[in-house]
Formats: structure tokens, sequence, C-alpha cells
């Protein structure tokens, strides 16, 4: 089972493409939904065992813009509902937001247009790997998490090098 939990306020659109065969969830969230609120809500779609759980949503160093608060290290603890849910040989969670999985800041700027320039992040164990291994130990699942910046695209690939924590 994939489940899709996908921030209205991020760029990415819906769900991937998968074989006939798997079961295929999605969620849409705002920022008046709180992180809590939401996972209770993934649990409660969670009818069989999940393969991956795709979280989507604008992030930077070891934030993830989900919710009403985001995602951090600090609150992941939530996870702990979702503990025994994942399958044996889950993917797990993927973080996809920009940078999440990143110890240092990748927002570089603005264009003319306003849009966000990102610069290439780096990984040696602080924010961004501390922010996965918390996902990660909560829901007893990987986490994988992007260095760099992410674009919505329908096979919801990561671009670029990225990090993933086991728990």
């Amino acid at each position: 089972m994939y489940i899709y939990v996908i921030d209205t306020r991020s760029p990415f659109s819906g769900k991937g493409w998968h074989w006939p065969w798997t079961t295929v969830e999605s969620l849409k969230v705002n920022g008046k939904d709180s992180v809590s609120a939401i996972v209770t809500r993934i649990s409660k779609l969670a009818k069989e065992k999940i393969d991956c759980l795709l979280l989507c949503a604008h992030g930077n160093t070891g934030y993830l813009q989900l919710g009403k608060e985001g995602l951090t290290a600090n609150n992941a603890h939530v996870l702990r509902s979702l503990k025994g849910k994942f399958a044996d040989d889950a993917k797990g969670i993927e973080v996809h937001g920009c940078g999440v999985g990143s110890d240092t800041n990748i927002l570089k700027g603005h264009d003319k247009k306003n849009n966000a320039v990102c610069k290439p992040g780096t990984s040696g164990g602080g924010n961004g790997f501390k922010f996965l291994k918390a996902l990660a130990t909560a829901a007893k699942a990987k986490a994988t998490g992007a260095l760099n910046c992410q674009y919505d695209d329908a096979s919801f690939s990561f671009e670029g090098p990225t990090i993933t924590a086991k728990p």
C-alpha cells in the first residue's frame, strides 16, 4: 500500500503511477491541519501494511511544511502511532520536500520572479539526518529525504542525492 500525504501549499499535485494491484491512497492536507490529526488520518487509511508513505510538502534542512506546525525532529514522535503498520520489506517513509535531509539551508535567494533559488545541500549527520532519524525511530520504518531542491513529477522520484535513516 502506498499513501501520499500532500500539503496543498506545495507544488505536488497528486499520486504517482503504480501497478494496478497496488493499493494507493491520497490525503490532501493544509495549514489548518495539525500534524497529530494528519497522522491519525494516515493511520485510518492504512487498512493493510504500508509499503511507502510519501510526505510531500515544502521543506528545508530538518523541516517539512506539513500541516499547521510543520514536521521536525521535535514533534516526529507523533508518528509512533504508525509503528507496526509498515510491511517488513517496506520502502518506508519518503519525505518529498526540498532539502529536508540536508544539514545546511538550501535556499540561496530568489530570482526576479520571486521564485526560490536553491544551492546544493550537505550531509554530515546534522539537522537533516536527525529529522529523518526521528521519523524512522518513531514509526519504526526507514525514512529517506533529499539533500537538494525537489520538483513535482508523476514518478515522485528524488532529484539528486538522498539520505536514509533507519530506526
